[in-house]
Order: C-alpha cells, then structure tokens, then sequence
C-alpha cells in the first residue's frame, strides 16, 4: 500500500512498522542479524512473509475481482475454447488476436459495402442518419468483447447527410451523443417547435434529453466567443503575426495585451517551422514590423501613393 505523508511517498505496513530494524539476514552460522548485504529465507522472516509478497498478493487479488474482464463471452465460442485458454486472464495466442482483429475489420468493411449499395439507390434530397451499437474491444486494456466504460467500447458511428447542408464532408470532434439525433431530426425536418427537455421522472410524451446537431453542423463561428485574434503582415523576407485581445462587440483591437507572436524568416525557412520572436538579435526587426502590423495596410498604401506623386 502506498501511502503519502507530508509529501513523502513510502511503503509502509503495520508489520513493516512493528518489524523494522529486526534480526532478518542469515550470516554464515545460520544466526540472524542487521546485515547491509542481506539474502533472506522467506520461512524465515516474521511472520513467514515478506511486504513484498503481501503487496504481490493483495494487487493480484485486486486484478482478479476489479480491474479486468476474463472475457467470459469469447471463452463460450467453439474456436476459443478449442485453445484452452488459462482462466482468467489467458492470454490469448498473438495469432489469434490478430485472426480477431482481422475479421472484426473485415465485417466493417463488409458493412460499408452493404451501406454504399443501399445509399446509391437513395434519392439526393433524402436525409440520412447512419449509426449503430457500440463496437468491442480488440484487446485494449487486456480486454475483448463489450463490457467495460472505456472510450473503444462505448463510441458508436454517427454519420449525418443533410441535402444541401452537409455537402462539405465535415468531420467534427464536438462531443455528441445518441440522445442528440432526436431534437435534429425534429429542427431539420420542422415538424414541431424545439423541444422541451425532459425533466426527471417525466410521464411528457413528446421532449427531449439531448440538444440539436444543427448549430455543430452549420459550425458557423460565434463571435461572442472569440476573445483573441491573429493578425499578420508579409514583407519580402519576413512574416511577422501577433496574437491580441480582441472585442467581439465592437471589433475593436486591443494591442497593449499580447498574448503570442510569431517571426519567421523566408530566406532561411521558408515552411515557417522556426518561430524566431524570441530572439534578442532581432528585436529591431520585430519592432519595426509590429509598427507596420499596428498601422495596418491603409497606411501602407498611403506611403507608397505619396512617394508615386
């Protein structure tokens, strides 16, 4: 057992505790002794034991009733029982799993076949929602088959085309769930006013526990939200951007508060890979461009007229 004391991280027991210091390390007459050089008989020790082998035997204690699966499902098919698996926690031959995992992505590309077929004969102005159960573990986390919370268990496919809507093929990372299809397919297809949300223990027959997709899929960009802005400039050789506090209402810039530039030198590194803002040897340079940035490109154009006339 770990425990943590003022910061101090070490092993202890009460045996540990009550033991310390003793007579435990066998000298060459077969006497006990405190020896720094120390091999031990473990019949020998207090209480015929050792912390180390009680840590050994409480974590493996702990393995067997709470932190694995000993995949019970997979054990009852044919072909794996055919291999006599150790209880519980085999572990399975290196072939097979990679058998497994070759025919679990073989029914998904099976399926993905089954599903273009059909969606060929599918009207464009038709809106479509593709999911399905969640999918198994493959041998994540030592485990197989469903039964566990983790995110290879519990993620299911969610595809969503709405004519004319969703034509940019836009994967989005936002997190969803199930219980979101529901409020979309009532706002896209208007059948009925938004949905109330459900309240606990509700006997309401039409509501929702979910929010509507809709706003992820138009992904338009709220402005409200957007506190800092990038500006940049370009000259010849450099590019030179700032990142500033920016005020959504008014669009007002605030350039007194910085939060990070960006230097770069297209003579030396042209794919912009060296952020070189942090170099005191090109402080003039920095300072010179970020006059120009902050002036803008009116003022730009405005010089050069002048020195045209």
């Amino acid at each position: 057992m770990i425990i943590h004391i003022v910061g101090v991280e070490y092993l202890s027991t009460q045996k540990t505790d009550i033991y310390a210091n003793s007579n435990v390390c066998i000298n060459k007459n077969g006497d006990l002794a405190k020896n720094l050089i120390c091999p031990v008989l473990v019949e020998l020790q207090p209480e015929g034991t050792l912390p180390d082998l009680e840590s050994l035997n409480e974590a493996l204690s702990f393995l067997r009733n709470v932190a694995w699966n000993p995949w019970t499902d997979i054990r009852e098919r044919d072909d794996i029982k055919k291999l006599n698996v150790p209880f519980p926690y085999g572990p399975l031959p290196d072939e097979i799993i990679k058998d497994i995992i070759q025919s679990y992505n073989a029914a998904v590309s099976y399926i993905d076949d089954l599903t273009g077929k059909l969606l060929k004969e599918v009207k464009n102005d038709t809106l479509i929602v593709f999911t399905g159960d969640h999918g198994w573990s493959l041998g994540e986390h030592g485990e197989f088959a469903k039964y566990s919370n983790f995110e290879e268990s519990t993620r299911v496919p969610l595809l969503i085309h709405v004519p004319g809507l969703s034509n940019r093929k836009v994967v989005s990372n936002k997190l969803v769930e199930l219980v979101d299809i529901f409020p979309t397919l009532v706002e896209l297809t208007q059948i009925s006013s938004p949905l109330p949300l459900c309240p606990n223990h509700t006997t309401t027959l039409v509501c929702t526990e979910g929010l509507s997709l809709v706003p992820v899929m138009i992904d338009e960009i709220q402005n409200k939200d957007i506190k800092i802005m990038g500006y940049s400039m370009k000259t010849k050789r450099y590019r030179y951007a700032e990142w500033v506090k920016f005020n959504p209402k008014n669009f007002t810039i605030d350039w007194t508060t910085r939060y990070g530039r960006e230097l770069y030198d297209h003579l030396l590194d042209p794919k912009e890979n060296m952020n070189l803002s942090d170099r005191p040897e090109l402080n003039a340079v920095i300072k010179k461009l970020r006059n120009k940035l902050i002036l803008g490109w009116r003022h730009e154009i405005k010089k050069k007229l002048s020195l045209n006339k």
